[in-house]
């Protein structure tokens, strides 16, 4: 999937000689015969694999290799599925299939960010999925980004322009905006729309990590304090605790003079708790804080106080809010998420108790489910997070109800 055919083809030279009954490597042996253009070996091998009835067992990989050898076309519906497909597929020079991005699995998605034959659309939409999954570099989302067009008069008003297009076009827009400007006042305006703009339509994960480095370099000044609410957040779910909590500092330093620093000190309060920061950073509580949140309905405030309240105890913080509080609250997901077997969570429980590291983090995993920490059930939520802090894991147990804050639009 790497594209390291040659390394590749060296490995399963030695493999196929060890398990030369093995249908997989056999097969993988024929693709690495048509990369090295040794048609006769891989019609050869292929006669063999068909004569043994494989044919039935993966059609696909037989359509794949009769097109790459020049016995047929490529039948436009083929559906890749394995990384031995996907490789395949990719020689062919054809577009990578892109009808279910959303869907597609994590080896197919990295193929499409560097596939040279599918539109830079498709790619960029790929490279957003890739990075909120972690299979790629915000650097590689960022470069795409940057492959964009767009003519000057679009760039130098960006936020105006941002609202005819939409997707990952619209996101380029800002990020070349973003880049191009040089004055830290003028940069962080253009970073706190782009923020702002991704909050609302669900992409701020995803763009919170590819503006990182910018938002980073911006001057701690008390002329940009109303910026420390968007620098707060993105450097709290960046893991840069200290920086974040310098913006903190700032915030409150100008609160009196500043209505937006008041905000953001309010509004950074829950992740100034979840990095660690002692309960006194600001003059209140969770119930304090709840107070504070205006155009959200009931229910939705409720159902933030109950992720809040569920993290800081699955991090050891304490609050006078008493679940009894709580009665009534919802999560987001908690409707259609599914509970773990009980037995997953004891045994998370006395895998962490024991210190045994390795067993804690895979149970961890497979308690958060495919969703993590985004979709996770509160209770499982506080779970993993309580299993983390009693082997060490502090600052990932931090970072994780982090990404659970941020996702839940906090």
């Amino acid at each position: 999937l790497d594209g390291h055919g040659d390394t590749a083809c060296k490995e399963v030279r030695f493999r196929v000689a060890e398990h030369e009954d093995t249908t997989y490597w056999r097969k993988a042996l024929v693709y690495c015969q048509i990369l090295q253009k040794d048609l006769d070996g891989a019609n050869l091998g292929l006669a063999l694999l068909r004569e043994q009835g494989a044919v039935e067992e993966d059609p696909v990989f037989f359509a794949l290799a009769d097109s790459l050898t020049g016995l047929r076309d490529l039948d436009p519906n083929l559906s890749p599925a394995t990384a031995l497909h996907l490789a395949m597929f990719q020689s062919t020079g054809r577009p990578l299939p892109v009808e279910a991005i959303d869907q597609a699995s994590p080896g197919l998605l990295v193929l499409l960010v560097r596939a040279s034959g599918n539109s830079l659309e498709e790619r960029t939409k790929a490279a957003e999925r890739a990075v909120r999954l972690g299979l790629v570099k915000p650097d590689d989302l960022a470069g795409l980004y940057l492959a964009h067009q767009f003519d000057a008069s679009q760039r130098a008003n960006a936020i105006s322009s941002a609202e005819h297009l939409s997707g990952p076009e619209r996101r380029a827009l800002f990020y070349q905006a973003a880049r191009a400007q040089d004055v830290p006042a003028a940069r962080a305006e253009l970073l706190n729309a782009a923020l702002s703009d991704a909050r609302k339509d669900g992409s701020y994960g995803v763009m919170a990590q590819v503006l990182e480095p910018m938002v980073a370099e911006i001057p701690l000044q008390a002329e940009l304090a109303w910026f420390a609410e968007s620098a707060g957040r993105v450097l709290y779910a960046a893991g840069r605790f200290e920086q974040a909590s310098a913006w903190v500092t700032l915030a409150r330093q100008e609160s009196l003079l500043d209505s937006q620093a008041a905000t953001a000190v309010e509004s950074l309060w829950p992740y100034s708790r979840l990095a660690g920061a002692p309960a006194a950073a600001w003059q209140g509580d969770l119930a304090t804080w709840a107070e504070t949140q205006s155009g959200l309905t009931p229910e939705q405030v409720g159902a933030r106080e109950l992720l809040l309240r569920t993290v800081f105890e699955g991090l050891g913080e304490s609050d006078p809010l008493l679940w009894s509080d709580l009665v009534g609250a919802e999560s987001k997901d908690q409707r259609s998420t599914v509970q773990p077997d009980a037995a997953l969570v004891y045994a998370l429980s006395e895998a962490s108790q024991s210190g045994r590291l390795g067993e804690t983090v895979l149970l961890s995993l497979l308690a958060l489910g495919e969703p993590g920490p985004a979709g996770a059930n509160p209770l499982v939520l506080r779970a993993v997070l309580s299993a983390l802090m009693r082997v060490n894991l502090t600052h990932e147990a931090r970072l994780l109800a982090i990404e659970a804050a941020v996702a839940d639009g906090i």
